[in-house]
């Protein structure tokens, strides 16, 4: 297993990283396979949005590769008021095996962040999720205005922070 800087090559197994994880997490639970395959059609777009992050110097994009095999991956944002973990983001069937936490220490070993908190949006329901950043020294900020998708689905989240 190695934790590497995202290239251009990695972005449509990235895309398949993100969209199963969702799968894993939030169907039935809190939205259809249905509006998740929504968050996801437009695959020209998502490209173009990814190829324009990888070139971002405020942003910090790290894949867990093993055996060549993009398994999961880690978003951060710096900003001048708080920086952002937007995500991590590995599958269910790797899970529980270090790969987060090697990501974050990764994260927070790298001269990339400002001296701003931290601060993590996270799903009401992924409780798996608010148990490791919890774990990681984040703790309950507020609870944020639910998503609302296509088929009218909702998940309520909530923020964490770590100063």
């Amino acid at each position: 297993m190695k934790i590497r800087k995202a290239v251009k090559s990695d972005i449509s197994k990235i895309l398949e990283v993100h969209k199963q994880s969702w799968m894993e997490t939030y169907v039935p639970h809190a939205v259809t396979v249905k509006e998740v395959d929504s968050v996801f059609s437009n695959r020209n777009k998502k490209i173009s949005q990814w190829k324009k992050s990888l070139s971002d110097s405020d942003k910090f994009i790290r894949v867990v590769d093993i055996s060549n095999e993009v398994v999961g991956f880690s978003i951060a944002e710096r900003s001048p008021k708080q920086n952002r973990l937007s995500a991590i983001y590995i599958l269910k069937k790797f899970q529980r095996k270090e790969l987060g936490r090697s990501l974050w220490k990764t994260i927070l070993s790298e001269d990339f962040w400002n001296d701003n908190p931290i601060v993590v949006e996270v799903g009401v329901i992924n409780k798996s999720a608010q148990l490791f950043y919890k774990n990681l020294g984040f703790v309950f900020l507020k609870k944020l205005k639910p998503h609302i998708f296509c088929e009218g689905s909702s998940m309520d989240c909530i923020e964490m922070i770590k100063n």
